[in-house]
């Protein structure tokens, strides 16, 4: 196996390097190319600004002799008004006119310091500003460049008369033309065809850039590498990212650079060697899977069996191999599902006997609560017809006919809830006639959904009838028994809560111990009997549960957990 990786890798390897040379060729190739379009292009940027900078100095010349305004300049004091407006619309008509033709001119001014007025296109009298005059006048015989910022974010090209008047510092006024960086950017966007890159021009006392999907904290930088290069023409990479192509104006004094992804223009190249890797390793793998193959015809098998043992092992009782192979693994397989088939079958009959268990303990539990009523009804029957009350006794049959044609009339085990309800409804009414007006019955109303709920018989009457017997049959008056319906958090909650006057937090905390340390050896009926009824059937999560009453008794919740409850 190693042999043929070994031999594979011997003929695969030239290969890869003839192919790794070609990408990179290619790569020069296009990088080539890319800087000779891109270098024409600032070429030919940086030599039509240069035209329209020149062209622009003309036209300031030709306003330089304008008799308007060489006359406002030396005579503007005392000339009569309608003059001097006539002479100032004729300089602006002419200002408007070179601004219109020019492409990035932003304003016009001309600054005259006899008349304390500086003209700007379209407002034609300011007050003169004398501190701007002389920056103004100062920056620009200072510099060597036709474009100069003497002001932050303004740059300007500006002429005067020239020489000055003898015994002047200051020259009788200033054309300053002042050009629109917005629209200066604006034209650096045609060399923008890419996600990303910026283009600039850069002075020594200014610039302009427009950079196009780059962090602005990097143009710092990237003035400063243009400001070195200062060659005619210079590229370079710039942040292993970008290639950087350079060329100076010697009209101007400034650089011209051009940002360029590197990403954009090579990505295809580096995409087909990464393919081409790809590929090498494909290929490497295609062997080594192939040389393992006949391992694989011993190791696959186990692996299938091993993680249906697994599967097993996690309880799911479903699992079956295919046992259609010609090998010794037939046998295994075969074995294996009739393993599973014959645990499959043994823990069925374990669970069904533990369910035909659980029945039975339920019915014996539920044949212990029913002579409980029986005995109390024959006592109050006893005393209606000792006491000869007919009209009672009447009604009390009635009910207590209603009460066991429910607990006779069927073998089921379970009803539904509001079958319950309905059964302890007509209990309250024969206790009612037994206890008179001493004892007030109230039922809440119970949600829709609770009331197809199957629940085991005889879970709340118990319940009531302890109300009854152990806390209310004290009360002489004003005795109130109450019957809640809640739902908490998906868990069903039935509260039988009176205010009867004999529970003590001793007593309570009594009933409490008793009902937690039930278990299957004790023999008990009433609440206790409810309790494992219903632990039996929804699980050790539900049961009932002993709290004080608001109203000073007994309160008994009896809770059935978040999906136990099955429906009709």
């Amino acid at each position: 196996m190693n042999k043929v990786i070994f031999a594979f890798l011997l003929v695969m390897t030239p290969l890869y390097v003839l192919s790794l040379l070609m990408n990179k060729e290619g790569t020069r190739s296009v990088r080539d190319e890319i800087t000779k379009s891109v270098t024409a292009s600032i070429h030919f940027y940086l030599n039509a600004f240069e035209t329209e900078i020149s062209r622009t100095r003309g036209l300031q010349q030709e306003l330089l002799v304008n008799k308007d305004l060489i006359k406002l300049s030396a005579l503007g004091n005392q000339m009569t008004p309608y003059d001097k407006s006539q002479a100032i619309l004729r300089v602006l008509d002419q200002m408007n006119l070179v601004q219109r033709t020019g492409v990035y001119i932003e304003s016009i001014n001309i600054y005259i310091p006899l008349i304390n007025r500086t003209l700007t296109t379209g407002l034609p009298l300011v007050p003169l500003s004398e501190e701007d005059f002389i920056v103004l006048y100062q920056t620009s015989a200072a510099s060597t460049s036709p474009v100069i910022q003497w002001k932050e974010g303004v740059l300007s090209t500006v002429v005067n008369p020239s020489p000055l008047l003898p015994g002047h510092k200051l020259p009788q006024y200033l054309i300053s033309v002042n050009y629109s960086i917005g629209k200066v950017e604006q034209s650096l966007l045609q060399f923008m065809n890419y996600d990303q890159g910026g283009a600039m021009i850069v002075h020594p006392d200014w610039h302009i850039a427009k950079l196009k999907n780059m962090e602005s904290q990097n143009l710092p930088l990237m003035i400063q590498s243009v400001e070195e290069s200062g060659d005619l023409e210079h590229v370079t990479s710039w942040d292993n990212k970008f290639i950087s192509v350079s060329q100076k104006s010697n009209k101007l004094d400034a650089v011209m650079a051009v940002f360029v992804p590197e990403q954009e223009i090579f990505g295809p190249l580096v995409m087909r060697r990464n393919w081409f890797w790809m590929l090498g390793g494909l290929s490497v793998c295609i062997i080594m899977f192939f040389s393992l193959g006949i391992y694989r015809m011993v190791h696959s098998p186990l692996i299938v069996l091993v993680r249906s043992f697994r599967r097993v092992e996690k309880g799911e009782l479903d699992v079956l191999i295919d046992d259609s192979r010609k090998d010794e693994f037939h046998y295994l397989y075969m074995q294996f599902n009739a393993m599973v088939r014959q645990l499959k079958f043994t823990l069925r009959e374990v669970y069904e006997q533990r369910i035909l268990a659980q029945r039975a303990k339920l019915k014996l539990l539920q044949s212990q609560i029913n002579p409980h009523f029986l005995y109390n009804s024959f006592f109050i029957l006893n005393e209606m017809v000792r006491k000869h009350n007919d009209e009672q006794l009447d009604m009390f049959t009635g009910q207590l006919g209603k009460y066991f044609q429910y607990i006779t009339r069927s073998a089921t085990d379970h009803v539904t809830l509001e079958t319950e309800v309905e059964h302890v409804r007509a209990y309250t009414s024969i206790q009612g006639i037994r206890f008179s007006k001493r004892v007030q019955v109230h039922f809440g109303e119970m949600p829709d959904s609770f009331k197809t709920i199957l629940v085991p018989r005889m879970i709340l009457q118990p319940i009531v009838e302890n109300a009854f017997h152990h806390s209310l049959d004290q009360k002489v008056k004003n005795g109130h028994l109450y019957i809640h319906f809640v739902e908490n958090e998906g868990e069903v909650e039935i509260i039988v809560e009176d205010n009867g006057d004999v529970l003590d937090d001793d007593l309570l905390l009594r009933l409490q111990r008793q009902v937690l340390s039930f278990n299957d050896e004790m023999e008990s009926t009433g609440l206790f009997n409810v309790h494992r009824r219903l632990q039996l059937m929804f699980g050790e999560a539900s049961g009932i549960k002993l709290t004080k009453s608001r109203y000073g008794g007994l309160a008994v919740t009896i809770m059935i957990a978040s999906g136990g409850g099955r429906r009709v």
